[in-house]
């Protein structure tokens, strides 16, 4: 996963997950994760005069490059190495928080959920496949018809981003379409309201992901990444 704090009121978290059938995908993963969040961090870096060039794009445009961005550079990794592109086969989530809204793109499975008014809400669910255990990764020739973008959805508290090893514990799918599990998220909500020290925070996760209760649920590996909006200053904090 990549997390930039790029200003005050803009952050940006990647998260990618490779495929096991990929020899390489671990690569993959850290190179779609580390180009997409350094693309983005650099457009908002990049001045036209005195205006921001990020701030005259849109953020659906944004995120398309990301992606752009990220498969490019998988692609010339495996060029410079002879490698196949498809063994370093990953998935890709990027969410860009900008003053209080929320935009995001997503290829292949994982979820992401935020908070609005104390509720979970689903911003991006893993997508459908036709088969168990089947999803499209950024280096798939259908990963463009594949990227689902939502653009600026206000009224976000927090932003939870996870990998596919974390879905059954945190999702529920009741009539075939996905939900927040509700006895996950309410409680780590209110322990998300209490956070005052990020560091600590990031301990407390890992040891969830370790638990019995995710173990039981899958034997994947897990991300799970939180982005907290301080809504009076529009800090952020992983």
């Amino acid at each position: 996963m990549a997390f930039e704090a790029i200003r005050k009121s803009t952050a940006v978290i990647a998260v990618s997950d490779g495929l096991g059938s990929a020899e390489y995908s671990g690569i993959g993963s850290e190179i779609a994760v580390r180009s997409a969040s350094r693309m983005i961090t650099d457009l908002f870096r990049e001045k036209i005069g005195d205006t921001v060039l990020a701030d005259i794009t849109k953020n659906r445009e944004i995120i398309e490059n990301s992606f752009l961005h990220a498969r490019e550079s998988i692609q010339r990794y495996a060029d410079e190495n002879d490698i196949q592109t498809e063994q370093l086969a990953c998935t890709l989530m990027v969410v860009l928080i900008d003053r209080n809204y929320v935009s995001c793109g997503h290829v292949g499975d994982g979820g992401i959920v935020g908070i609005s008014g104390g509720e979970p809400i689903i911003i991006s669910d893993p997508g459908y496949s036709e088969y168990i255990n089947e999803t499209t990764p950024i280096t798939s020739d259908k990963w463009r018809s594949d990227l689902r973008i939502k653009e600026n959805i206000p009224d976000i508290d927090s932003v939870s981003v996870f990998t596919d090893g974390c879905q059954r514990a945190v999702l529920t799918k009741p009539g075939g379409k996905y939900q927040p599990h509700i006895p996950f998220f309410n409680p780590f909500n209110r322990y998300i309201n209490s956070i005052t020290d990020p560091d600590e925070a990031s301990e407390d996760l890992k040891n969830l992901l370790s638990s019995g209760m995710m173990a039981e649920n899958s034997e994947d590996d897990k991300t799970f990444v939180v982005g907290v909006i301080n809504r009076k200053t529009g800090q952020k904090a992983p």
